[in-house]
């Protein structure tokens, strides 16, 4: 009789999306006109590592020093890696960022299968144990358990303040930024993990377009002395530059991925007691900074991701409230451009678009490790971020997919 031995193993559930499972999703699209949803696979990792799965919730200044001085002394984030100076650079609450709204929420579960595995114990290395096929579960043990990790990500809208802000416009790029906090311990990984993703694919295109400026260190060196010399000298000049030529990056190469501009560093806001944490309910509606979280700025995407386009467009013109006429008469939306136009738009717009996204990042070495609907944006090229995402639109010009969430391993 072979002995069994009934073994925990923690694994990470994630969603992985290659080239069929999109195709079979935008296909399903066109073809049924109803919502369709993209295919998830689970991935086993034989091993010990514990790791999370995210949950999603609805859609509303604390990096600390620390994230920014081990980032910047990381082997892994020389300068060959963050040439764009993304991980040094911190941005003062109020002097350079306002936060003007709560944009909503990720949560992160724990998951565990049980398994069971011939002589276990005899193994030298646990990878080298063998499963039994099929699981012979005992029907009063659980096959798989979730907990939550008790780690949160909170999504904020921002904008960009003083001389960046009019810099930024005078360019006609937009001054928005989209700013998440890292609550937990599992949530601060993946934003580190995410930094360092990100600073990557951006040195990468820095090389691309051999931009000299960042090449030989000098977005870096901006970025590093942005907080201190706005605290002292009360302009950033040298590092405003480097910004707004970074947002001109980013939208000459049109980057299938949200860029991270900086971190924001809430010091002033822990220090100063005149401040009411109050003020944080009154004007968002959601509780003050955590202690020790890590706030990381993004470039301004939008919100809208493919698993809000699963919605048939019919039903999205439906939800647009009607307008006023001449008389006060309701006005009904103008009707919806042709279907052959949709599906272009959808089969040559945002299904291409998707996969040029997916092989550009695996080119340069990056797999993404929970790649699903919410984590594919549909964003514009123009100021206006939705509107790509408009049943209305069809020029394919005007529609930029992006990828975000690299935190994952």
């Amino acid at each position: 009789m072979t002995e069994h031995a009934f073994r925990s193993k923690r694994v990470m559930r994630r969603n992985r999306l290659c080239s069929a499972a999109i195709y079979f999703y935008f296909t399903t699209l066109l073809i049924s006109g109803t919502a369709a949803l993209l295919q998830q696979q689970q991935q086993s990792i034989h091993g010990t590592t514990s790791t999370m799965k995210r949950r999603s919730a609805p859609y509303r200044s604390r990096m600390g020093t620390s994230l920014a001085q081990s980032a910047a002394s990381s082997s892994v984030l020389d300068n060959d890696f963050d040439r764009t100076g993304c991980t040094a650079r911190q941005f003062s609450l109020g002097y350079d960022i306002s936060i003007t709204r709560f944009a909503g929420s990720m949560g992160f579960d724990e998951v565990i299968d049980w398994d069971y595995f011939t002589n276990p114990y005899d193994a030298a290395d646990e990878l080298d144990r063998d499963i039994v096929e099929p699981p012979p579960f005992d029907p009063t043990k659980p096959k798989r358990t979730k907990s939550s990790s008790g780690s949160v990500v909170r999504l904020f809208l921002g904008e960009f303040q003083g001389a960046l802000a009019s810099k930024l416009r005078a360019q006609g790029m937009d001054s928005r930024v989209l700013v998440k906090e890292f609550v937990g311990e599992a949530a601060q990984e993946i934003a580190k993990n995410e930094f360092k993703n990100i600073a990557r694919m951006q040195s990468m295109l820095v090389e691309d377009m051999e931009i000299t400026e960042a090449m030989n260190g000098e977005w870096a060196a901006n970025g590093a002395g942005r907080y201190l010399q706005g605290k002292t000298e009360g302009a950033t000049r040298e590092d405003d530059a480097s910004v707004v030529s970074f947002y001109k990056l980013l939208a000459q190469k049109k980057a299938p991925f949200v860029g991270i501009v900086g971190a924001l560093n809430l010091a002033e806001y822990d220090e100063d007691d005149m401040i009411d944490p109050n003020e944080w309910y009154r004007f968002l509606g959601v509780k003050p900074p955590a202690p020790g979280s890590i706030w990381i700025v993004y470039e301004y995407a939008g919100l809208n991701a493919i698993n809000g386009y699963l919605e048939p467009a019919t039903i999205r013109r439906a939800k647009i409230p009607m307008s006023k006429g001449i008389f006060g008469m309701p006005v009904a939306p103008p009707s919806l451009p042709i279907w052959s136009e949709r599906a272009k738009y959808v089969v040559k717009g945002i299904m291409k678009g998707s996969l040029e996204a997916l092989a550009y990042i695996h080119d340069k070495g990056i797999a993404h490790r929970s790649l699903g609907r919410s984590s594919i944006l549909i964003s514009s090229v123009g100021m206006d971020k939705a509107e790509a995402f408009s049943p209305y639109t069809t020029i394919i010009s005007r529609l930029l997919m992006k990828f975000s969430d690299f935190g994952f391993r």
